[in-house]
C-alpha cells in the first residue's frame, strides 16, 4: 500500500529502479523480495482500483454518451464538408493569409 502512494505521488520510474538496483545487488535477497513483491501487490492494487472505477463510469456515463454521439458524428460530418468545400474554392488559402497576418512572428517562423 505504501508502494502504490509512492506510484501515485513520485512516478513508476524512481521506486522501480530502486527496487531493482536493491535487488540486483544480491546481497539480502529476502529484503529485496520483499520490497519487489510490496511494488507489485502496490502497482496492482492502484491499476485493480482504476479500472473498477472506470468501469463503474463508463457504464454511468454510456448512456449519455451514445445520445450525444449520434449529434457528434453529425457535426462532425458538417465542419467536414464544409473544410472540404472551402479548400475546393479557394477559401482556406484567405484564412491561411488572415491567420500569417494575425499571429505573432515567432509563431510564423516555426
Amino acid at each position: 500500500a505504501a508502494t502504490a502512494l509512492i506510484n501515485l505521488g513520485y512516478g513508476v520510474g524512481p521506486t522501480l529502479g530502486a527496487a531493482i538496483a536493491l535487488a540486483s545487488m544480491g546481497q539480502q535477497l529476502t529484503t529485496a523480495f520483499v520490497i519487489m513483491l510490496a511494488y507489485g501487490v502496490g502497482t496492482g492494487a492502484v491499476l485493480l482500483v482504476a479500472g473498477l472505477a472506470s468501469r463503474a463510469a463508463l457504464q454511468h456515463w454510456r448512456p449519455r454518451v451514445t445520445r450525444s454521439a449520434v449529434f457528434g458524428k453529425r457535426l462532425l460530418g458538417a465542419v467536414l464538408l464544409a473544410l472540404g468545400l472551402a479548400v475546393l474554392v479557394g477559401f482556406d488559402k484567405r484564412l491561411e493569409a488572415l491567420a500569417v497576418e494575425w499571429l505573432p512572428q515567432w509563431a510564423v517562423a516555426m
